[in-house]
């Protein structure tokens, strides 16, 4: 990995935030990938990608999916099963945290108690462990 930069898949729905994710991810030595819809980034997954992404920044609450029905549409698709994923999202109930962890997201990340530095260096974490 340390040749190639690595490519992170953003799934954001604010395009304020979505720019602010990519240039922070670029900065820090990432290809960023960003979809401001999930419909968009499946369809890219499954009929566009020659590389998939070694990352996937997901938004739990997208205006078209959830991150929920996001990952199962990865996870149920054995090109897709291993990219990690990191739900990044402003709530988080028990049960939708417990529900996403057990379809296998990497981590579930409450976006105000983090700052994007610290997000980032989840991810790095996850890369480096996989």
């Amino acid at each position: 990995m340390a040749n190639k930069k690595a490519t992170i898949m953003i799934l954001e729905d604010e395009e304020l935030l979505l720019n602010a994710i990519k240039k922070k991810l670029e900065v820090s030595g990432f290809n960023p990938l960003g979809f401001l819809g999930a419909q968009a980034a499946v369809s890219y997954l499954q009929n566009e990608a020659n590389e998939l992404p070694d990352a996937v920044w997901l938004d739990y609450h997208l205006k078209d999916m959830d991150g929920l029905a996001f990952t199962k549409i990865l996870k149920d698709t054995p090109r897709l099963s291993s990219i990690p994923i990191v739900v990044v999202s402003n709530s988080a109930n028990d049960e939708t945290v417990k529900n996403i962890l057990a379809l296998g997201v990497n981590k579930y990340i409450l976006k105000a108690e983090h700052r994007l530095d610290d997000i980032i260096g989840v991810i790095e974490n996850i890369l480096e462990t996989e």
